[in-house]
């Protein structure tokens, strides 16, 4: 794991999640969380199940990182040939992954879904885009954009780039249960 890059933030904001969707989960109010991840690899995901009773709500996680999988994963092929770092092929992977877990029997709330270019910025990397789809078919786009720096090398502009996706991430599951309550 990367020296502290955004960990503390990460840790709260994932504890302010659970805290708020146990509490909607408990009402009845709330039937879960699935992630369909990129660049993130996962990050999002885990970073919830560090708390007890998770399974309660999560219910599980694609990652999809080769542009092949991305491609069977039913993400249009022009999006994936043409612009693969975007809000257009991160808004496809929130309802794709919202559709595979509903072809599974399971019925999420909101499906969440990480785009993104975990390179160096003068490599083209920084660029991050976050989708969620909930089952009521709304829909949520943001682009976030961090310049890792010079000073680091490019495993550790990979990793801060990554953990910021995943703390962005956070911050959108965290506002859109906040303004569901």
């Amino acid at each position: 794991m990367p020296e502290s890059y955004y960990l503390d933030d990460i840790n709260r904001i994932a504890s302010e999640i659970h805290t708020k969707v146990m509490v909607l989960s408990g009402k009845g109010r709330f039937s879960g969380i699935c992630f369909g991840e990129s660049f993130t690899a996962g990050l999002v995901c885990s970073s919830l199940v560090d708390n007890p009773g998770t399974s309660s709500y999560i219910l599980g996680g694609i990652t999809f990182y080769h542009p092949s999988i991305k491609k069977s994963l039913c993400i249009s092929s022009d999006i994936v040939d043409n612009n693969i770092i975007s809000s257009s092929c991160s808004r496809e992977a929130a309802l794709m992954t919202l559709r595979q877990f509903q072809a599974w029997g399971t019925d999420p709330e909101i499906a969440i879904s990480s785009i993104g270019l975990a390179e160096p910025a003068e490599n083209g990397g920084g660029r991050i885009f976050i989708s969620i789809c909930s089952k009521k078919g709304n829909i949520i786009d943001k682009e976030f954009f961090l310049n890792p720096g010079r000073d680091i090398n490019d495993k550790e502009a990979r990793n801060k780039t990554r953990y910021y996706g995943t703390m962005k991430a956070l911050e959108m599951i965290l506002e859109y249960i906040e303004r569901y309550d």
